[in-house]
């Protein structure tokens, strides 16, 4: 092995292996800032309980329910500039992050494509700060939030569960509102129509002296048959007392009860079937508006009903939070995790070595 050899394969053994392990154990031993980890679970729950079919078990162990879907918005919420904006608006977390830790692990704005702007801590926020992960066997999401402080971490972490709860409970007031809301639209629509066709029948009472044809045509028509029938009698009594005393007394005035009997039957029909102003002539008109009365009663009947099942469903439908672990207050730092770290760097470094020493080898011998 030629001189020139042992220095050029020691040169590179010194560039890929031994100066960037040098680099990483004193950037790791000396500068890397510390980072704590705060953790927490929960599921997101709905309180319907309806049953699973195989084929609905197999859909939530894949994670294709409703709620899981739900766990998926809440990750994706905790996750978005909306989350990010209220976190900074009611703990300044910009203002840790610019201010603690390494050069290397802290925001800094200059060092990130948009200069200035809000996107620009919002690449830092999604990834260093948060991260959640669901576990989509049991429903379980673990949400985890990294600092440079204990308290910073965890106080990160137990604001994204009390917004998420927040946005949960907003779901469920909107999906009530929207439920109910169309419920109770309809009901409030159809109550003014009952209301009307209630008016229009009072009024059409009123303006028309009756308040039921068809019984008021009951009365009447009782009324003609018993005068029918006394008609009846007192013809038959004058025709027996004409054939017995042509000369008697009572027959004038038997004859004077029958046209009096006569005129008021002809009367008391006139009013049941008469042409104008009789009820069977009311009667039509009533009928029409008591109809459309029954009907917009029936209607809101129903709409009522719905308003009660929406009222039912919107309760039992309502999605919530169930916290299995709480936010976790770290006392030591879980990362960088510096062994690992500098194992990796110098491992590498040494697969790098030994590539560059074959591919070397490879090309000298070909020059030779």
């Amino acid at each position: 092995m030629s001189v020139f050899h042992l220095m050029t394969k020691n040169k590179l053994f010194l560039i890929t292996v031994v100066i960037p392990t040098t680099v990483t154990i004193v950037y790791f031993g000396l500068f890397a800032s510390n980072v704590y980890v705060s953790e927490s679970k929960f599921v997101v729950k709905s309180s319907q309980k309806q049953a699973l079919s195989s084929f609905g078990m197999a859909l939530q162990g894949t994670g294709l329910l409703k709620t899981q879907e739900d766990s998926y918005m809440v990750e994706e919420y905790t996750t978005s500039r909306d989350a990010l904006t209220e976190l900074n608006k009611t703990l300044k977390i910009e203002n840790h992050y610019k201010n603690n830790g390494d050069i290397f692990q802290r925001f800094c704005s200059f060092g990130i494509k948009y200069f200035g702007s809000n996107e620009s801590f919002y690449k830092y926020y999604q990834n260093h700060i948060v991260e959640e992960t669901i576990d989509t066997t049991s429903g379980v999401t673990k949400l985890t939030t990294r600092a440079f402080d204990s308290n910073t971490a965890t106080t990160i972490n137990e604001k994204l569960l009390e917004m998420s709860e927040s946005l949960v409970n907003s779901l469920n007031d909107r999906a009530r509102n929207d439920t109910v809301g169309s419920a109770q639209k309809e009901v409030d629509r159809l109550l003014s129509e009952a209301k009307k066709a209630s008016s229009a029948v009072a009024f059409y009472r009123s303006s028309n002296g009756v308040f039921d044809p068809e019984k008021q045509s009951a009365l009447q028509l009782e009324v003609i048959s018993k005068l029918q029938e006394d008609l009846i009698n007192t013809k038959s009594q004058l025709s027996e007392i004409e054939a017995i005393t042509p000369e008697n007394s009572q027959v004038g005035s038997l004859k004077t009860h029958i046209a009096l009997l006569t005129d008021a039957i002809a009367s008391e029909t006139a009013k049941v079937t008469g042409s104008k102003g009789s009820l069977a002539s009311k009667a039509g008109g009533y009928d029409s508006l008591v109809a459309t009365q029954s009907y917009a009663e029936k209607q809101l009947e129903m709409a009522l009903s719905n308003l009660e099942q929406a009222r039912s469903d919107a309760e039992h439908k309502q999605l919530y939070i169930e916290l299995i672990a709480k936010p976790s207050a770290p006392d030591t730092a879980m990362e960088p995790k510096r062994i690992k770290n500098i194992a990796i760097v110098f491992f590498f470094g040494l697969m790098m070595f030994a590539i560059s020493s074959i591919l070397a080898t490879g090309a000298r011998e070909h020059m030779e």
